[in-house]
Parts: structure tokens; C-alpha cells; sequence
């Protein structure tokens, strides 16, 4: 990015002298303070009062402003915004569109997609807010809890343990929901309420909980996995330098795809013959998890090409790439 092209993305008027660019292209206000200047990547833009120490990277086209901090071990990318006074810290992944502001702080947690969190909030531990998903106000995220879709969670309410908040959820208050529950709908209480393991301790008339449905809790914590990893994989293989699309590496749709999956699965069974043959073999690379997870990610590839939403995929092709032929028209007699 040019200092013409960041003059134009700031919408205002800049002082050249007044900005640097790192050696991987993204610019640094001289007021912001950064360690490691090789971290600043893409068209990332460090900028006002903006500090970034340790081994934080801060790359694709993310945007930390203010007197925002981001340190440890950290990463900001995507279209991503830290802004005010938040902090991202420790091995903090946010990206996509993510927005941190106020006095907000994540630490360690993802924050990903158009996901906002704000105010004094704090997200923590192995958390995850992702979709549209705001965490606002005194509110905390900690330990494995997921809140997602267009979940919302604030006032003083603390969401934690394996807790799953999603959909057009509302928890507010002094709201408590940790233990496994899924919240779906409205949790507001004051005095303060709690809710543990699925099972509504209490009933009043502001309680939504819809029921939770039987599934197994592991295969759920799978598939958020292989969302985080899907989304670290993209930043690195289509990044903001990048000119390669995502639908470039399947030249033949859907049949490509299933090459790869076909390549994965000969991957385990590889490793389940050697495993077999010697109770002491371990794999060098890819473990079979590993290339399960790889396998689930693809399959949600499939679906993506078949449903022509993949990011470069042509309109006027199939799902195995290939031109679209309009049919004939039969005329008339």
C-alpha cells in the first residue's frame, strides 16, 4: 500500500514525514510505539498512540488505533480493528472483521468474523466470539465458552466453563451461564442469576432457555477447531498481498476437492498401517487427527463450491468448474 492509498483509506489529510513503512508494508504513525517493526505486515496500519511490543504480528489489513495495545505472543489480522484503550495480548488471535475498543481486553481468546467486543469487557482463556456477536459492558468470556451468531452479552454477566451462547441470545445483568448450557434466547436477572449444566436453577419471566439438544460436547469443540484453524490457514494462504483467490487452488471444483479429501484419507491409512505394524510409530507430520480435522474442512468446501459462494469462484461455471451452456430454446412452430 502506497502512502497515497493509506491517505485514502484514512480519509483525511497526512503528513508523510509524519509515517513510516516497515519492511512488510504496513505503516506506522511516528507517535505509535512498535518493538519489532517486521511483525507490521500487509497493509496493516499502526497509528495515534498505538503501542505494539513483543512478538505481537499485526498484518493483512488490520488496524490498530488510539492508545490501543497489543503484546505477547498476539496476532491482529483480516480487516480487524483495535481501537481506544483495548488490549490484545498473550496469544490473542483476532481477525476477519473483528472490532476491540473502549477498555476492552482479549487475552489469549479468539475473536473473529464481524465479531465486536467493547466497553470493559474481557475475553479470556480459550474463549471464542465470533459472528456477530458483541460482548459489551462489564461482561466476561473465559474459559472454553463460545458466544456466536448474533448473541449478545453484557451489563456485569459472565459467560464461561463450555458454556455456548448463540443465535439472537441476550445475556445481561448479573447473569451467570457457565457448566455446558446452550442459551438461545434472553437470560437477564437482577438479583444475580445462574445458570449451570443446561438445568434453569430459578424461573422468572425474562428466562428463554431453550432446551439443550443431546450431542456430543467433544464433536462440538471439534468443529470450532477446525473454524479456527480454517481461518488461521486463509489468512496465510490468501493473504492481503495475495492476488490467489481461494477457488484458484481447485481448478476443477468439486472434483479437485475430493482429490484432496481422497489424499487425506490415504494419509491415515498410511499412518494406521504403521501405527498397526509398530505400537511405537508416531507420526512425523500430520497426525490422524490432524488430517480428520483437514478433511472436515474441505467437506465444508464442497458445500461452499456447490452453493457457488467460494471466495473467486465464476458465476458463469459449475460446480466442476466448468462453463456454464445455456440450454437451447425449443422456439416455436
Amino acid at each position: 500500500m502506497t502512502f497515497k492509498e493509506l491517505q485514502s483509506k484514512l480519509s483525511i489529510d497526512l503528513v508523510e514525514s509524519e509515517w513510516r513503512q516497515a519492511k512488510g508494508g504496513g505503516w506506522i504513525q511516528n507517535s505509535a510505539k512498535v518493538e519489532c517493526e517486521d511483525n507490521i505486515k500487509g497493509d496493516s496500519i499502526i497509528m495515534d498512540k498505538a503501542r505494539i511490543f513483543g512478538n505481537a504480528r499485526v498484518y493483512g489489513k488490520a488496524w490498530v488505533s488510539g492508545n490501543a495495545l497489543v503484546y505477547g505472543n498476539a496476532q491482529v489480522t483480516g480487516d480487524a480493528w483495535v481501537s481506544g484503550d483495548a488490549q490484545v495480548l498473550g496469544n490473542a488471535f483476532v481477525a476477519g472483521n473483528a472490532l476491540v475498543s473502549g477498555y476492552a481486553q482479549v487475552s489469549d481468546a479468539l475473536v473473529t468474523e464481524d465479531a465486536q467486543v467493547a466497553g470493559n469487557a474481557q475475553v479470556s482463556g480459550d474463549a471464542r466470539v465470533y459472528g456477530n456477536a458483541q460482548v459489551t459492558g462489564d461482561a466476561r468470556v473465559y474459559g472454553d465458552a463460545h458466544v456466536s451468531g448474533d448473541a449478545m452479552v453484557y451489563g456485569d454477566a459472565h459467560v464461561s466453563g463450555d458454556a455456548m451462547v448463540y443465535g439472537n441470545a441476550q445475556v445481561s445483568g448479573d447473569a451467570s451461564i457457565k457448566g455446558s448450557p446452550i442459551v438461545t434466547g434472553p437470560v437477564g436477572f437482577t438479583p444475580p442469576f445462574e445458570i449451570s449444566d443446561g438445568r434453569d436453577q430459578t424461573s422468572t419471566a425474562k428466562e428463554e432457555i431453550k432446551p439443550t439438544p443431546k450431542i456430543d460436547r467433544e464433536s462440538v469443540k471439534v468443529l470450532q477447531e477446525c473454524i479456527e484453524l480454517q481461518l488461521r490457514k486463509s489468512n496465510d494462504y490468501q493473504n492481503g498481498h495475495s492476488v490467489i483467490k481461494q477457488a484458484d487452488y481447485y481448478p476443477h471444483g468439486v472434483i479437485t476437492l475430493l482429490d484432496i479429501i481422497h489424499a487425506k484419507k490415504l494419509r491415515m491409512d498410511s499412518v494406521i498401517a504403521a501405527m498397526n505394524s509398530d505400537p511405537a510409530y508416531k507420526p512425523n507430520f500430520e497426525s490422524i487427527a490432524d488430517s480428520a480435522m483437514d478433511m472436515c474442512n474441505y467437506c465444508s468446501f464442497i458445500v461452499a463450491y456447490c452453493r457457488g459462494k467460494m471466495d473467486g469462484q465464476l458465476a458463469d461455471r459449475d460446480f466442476l468448474n466448468r462453463p456454464i451452456v445455456a440450454e437451447p430454446s425449443l422456439g416455436t412452430r
